[in-house]
């Protein structure tokens, strides 16, 4: 595929097919990510971790994930990063919409390819127009979704998706018929300063209490041993061997895989 290319009045976009056609930098800059800080900001939006994604080959042609960043200048200066794929399948998305697909198909449409702003393989809830300091936040926004329109049209795909976006950003979407909002619910375990694990399951109902009790009971009367690694200590073996897991779970679960 080309690199497509659509100009707004100053502002001008274009599609990049790989990550490590942007500056670090330039993208680091509008992800607000400081690797070099205390405060480095959202990891799974920093340019390291869309390099990793394709240099281990889990973002790709062969995976199902195409990259069609959609980067806008302002007089040659990366100011807005919309994350962007093609998709020929919904797998790594924690979005499951594989029953829209399923109608769409029975009613002798084609759900895929599809479009997906999102951040691959990682349900993190964060920014995912990622626009420079300085710069009016709605005004990138909406030239970046007309860019993703544009895109929408010359693909002629099904339909276009934003997954897990913040609700500030939301907020910077314009209300017309174009976009539709879907809500979803996702679960968060805060520590809400426990002393230690019999401080957390105070708090919980007695029923609760006993399920987890039971449960670690029955873990600690196997023969299961449990090992914690860390940083260096993670290996390619552990590596291969979580992946293995994964798929399991994915066949138990679905009944489909896709990776292997």
């Amino acid at each position: 595929m080309n690199t497509i290319k659509t100009e707004f009045s100053n502002f001008n976009t274009s599609v990049i097919e790989s990550v490590h056609q942007i500056d670090r930098n330039a993208w680091n800059e509008c992800a607000n990510f400081k690797n070099n800080s205390s405060n480095i900001g959202n990891p799974f939006l920093s340019h390291e971790f869309f390099c990793c994604l394709e240099d281990s080959g889990s973002v790709s042609e062969k995976t199902g994930w195409i990259s069609q960043h959609i980067i806008l200048y302002c007089n040659n200066l990366v100011v807005g990063i919309l994350p962007n794929f093609l998709k020929n399948h919904s797998w790594g998305e924690y979005i499951f919409d594989q029953v829209f697909a399923q109608a769409w198909e029975n009613a002798g449409g084609q759900y895929y390819p599809k479009l997906l702003s999102a951040v691959p393989f990682s349900p993190v809830p964060g920014e995912r127009f990622l626009i420079k300091a300085g710069y009016d936040k709605k005004q990138i926004t909406e030239l970046l979704l007309k860019a993703l329109e544009n895109l929408i049209q010359i693909y002629k795909v099904s339909s276009s998706h934003i997954n897990f976006i913040t609700k500030e950003q939301i907020q910077n979407i314009p209300k017309d018929n174009y976009w539709l909002e879907r809500q979803n619910i996702q679960f968060h375990w805060k520590n809400e300063n426990f002393q230690d694990f019999e401080h957390f399951l105070s708090k919980l109902s007695s029923s609760k209490r006993k399920v987890i009790k039971r449960e670690r009971k029955e873990i600690f009367n196997s023969s299961i041993n449990l090992e914690t690694i860390r940083g260096e200590e993670i290996k390619g073996q552990h590596a291969k061997l979580f992946n293995k897991f994964y798929l399991s779970t994915i066949e138990k679960k679905w009944g489909g895989c896709i990776f292997e």
